[in-house]
Formats: structure tokens, sequence, C-alpha cells
């Protein structure tokens, strides 16, 4: 699986409906206003969620890539990933 295929162009420039992947489970979606949401798709015990992680451009590429690969994280070792993202920004 091919990770970080985004460039925050690419995530600035991306417009209509529908989402775009980053590798690794993490998306972009766009809604029809405009508004873009990172989410990460990850698997926690055995049952597959989308975690949101916030809203484009308030969380950046990088931050959601974060975001993501800790929730990833959590979830291997058997936490709370729907939690964990806001640890790693400190109360986001």
């Amino acid at each position: 699986m091919a990770l970080h295929k985004l460039t925050d162009a690419k995530a600035r420039n991306f417009k209509g409906t529908g989402k775009i992947g980053d590798g690794g489970g993490l998306w972009l979606v766009s809604q029809e206003s405009g508004a873009k949401q990172w989410f990460a798709r990850i698997s926690i015990q055995g049952k597959r969620r989308e975690i949101g992680l916030g809203g484009y451009p308030v969380v950046t590429l990088e931050m959601a890539r974060r975001f993501a690969l800790e929730a990833r994280r959590v979830a291997k070792e058997g936490g709370e990933a729907l939690f964990c993202c806001c640890s790693v920004n400190g109360g986001f």
C-alpha cells in the first residue's frame, strides 16, 4: 500500500464532492459546499471504523497523517483509537 500520495497542493485544489486517499486509510472528503474533512479508516477490534480527524485546512495534511498514524498504533495495541487524536494534538 502506497503512503503519502497526496500533497498539500492536491488537497487545497480538490474540488467538488468525493474523496481522495493519501494511503494507509487516510482520506480527505470534500462536500458540495466546499468543506473538506479528514478521516482515518482503521480496524478496531476487528471492525472497520472511520475516525474524523478534523477539517482542512485547520488540520493540515501533516497533522492528519500524524493523527492517523497514532490512531492505527493505539488500535493495534488494543487501546481506544477513537479518542487518541485528542492526546496527539494536546486536547484537539
